[in-house]
């Protein structure tokens, strides 16, 4: 589709790299862009995953563009040139780039694109706390959690996709977790009314719109116990939950550990005990 051998790549990332892994057929990184950044008009060699982490980010192509917010993804096709625009908050994304094409996932690149995968939100997170576990089996469960994202977008390309008032709820959500709106409001921004909206919530994302928020709420602390040093108190603060007895009771109902016991497990290298992901269906 693209004329790689007329075009001049830039490197994947093009920001500050936090984290980064490589493995025989992908590249994982993790990185930062400054308030308000800009980068002009580009090209990359393989094609990539980008995922927005915060922040939101702009991606501009040829005829199409896309505003991502925390939750979303964007899949950029090899030698396709694109431009990005930050907004004015600090963002963080995470770059999955695809250094051997496997030929059934190849038609997943085919355009630029969303990810339409709902699922992709959480098995980011678990990329994510891969690289900043970096033991001895990071790369070899890193390979493997990017060859089932690509295979659950594959399955999810082959099912009824949730309508688009539907998908803007699921990022309202994303980015409102913390603080949720009622669910009269959540209907209004939607233009529909309750009752469709918790019908169709449930039909196409197989939980309920309170159940999926607490594992929203869940995934963010599990990010930030095991990738800072915030004290707990906060991190409960910062998740929506009202203390830390509150989030030791969530945490432990979703992942059987405390979150000091996953704290711990991180900061001796040890791999912390993983369940299925509270947003995946049942």
């Amino acid at each position: 589709m693209y004329d790689l051998a007329m075009t001049e790549f830039a490197p994947i990332t093009l920001g500050r790299t936090l984290r980064v892994a490589q493995s025989e057929s992908f590249t994982f990184t993790e990185t930062e862009h400054a308030p308000r950044t800009s980068l002009v008009r580009h090209a990359h060699e393989h094609a990539a995953i980008s995922f927005v982490i915060a922040g939101v980010r702009t991606y501009s192509f040829i005829g199409r563009s896309f505003d991502c917010r925390a939750g979303s993804a964007v899949f950029v096709p090899a030698g396709a040139p694109h431009s990005s625009h930050f907004s004015a908050e600090r963002a963080r994304g995470l770059m999955l780039e695809i250094r051997r094409p496997v030929a059934p996932l190849e038609s997943l690149f085919a355009e630029p694109r969303r990810s339409i995968d709902y699922e992709a939100p959480a098995r980011c997170d678990d990329i994510r706390l891969e690289l900043w576990l970096d033991d001895d089996l990071s790369v070899l469960a890193l390979e493997s959690l990017a060859f089932e994202l690509l295979a659950s977008e594959m399955r999810a390309a082959n099912e009824a996709r949730p309508p688009r008032w539907l998908e803007r709820v699921r990022e309202l959500l994303h980015v409102a977790f913390k603080a949720p709106p009622s669910l009269a409001v959540i209907a209004a921004a939607a233009r529909v009314d309750r009752s469709r909206l918790t019908r169709g919530f449930r039909r196409y994302f197989h939980t309920s719109i309170g159940e999926y928020i607490r594992a929203l709420r869940c995934r963010h602390a599990r990010d930030l116990i095991a990738c800072s040093d915030q004290p707990l108190s906060e991190v409960a603060v910062e998740c929506g939950y009202a203390d830390q007895s509150h989030l030791t009771r969530a945490f432990r109902r979703t992942y059987n550990v405390t979150p000091a016991q996953l704290r711990r497990a991180f900061k001796t290298g040890r791999r912390a005990i993983h369940t299925m992901d509270p947003c995946a269906p049942s």
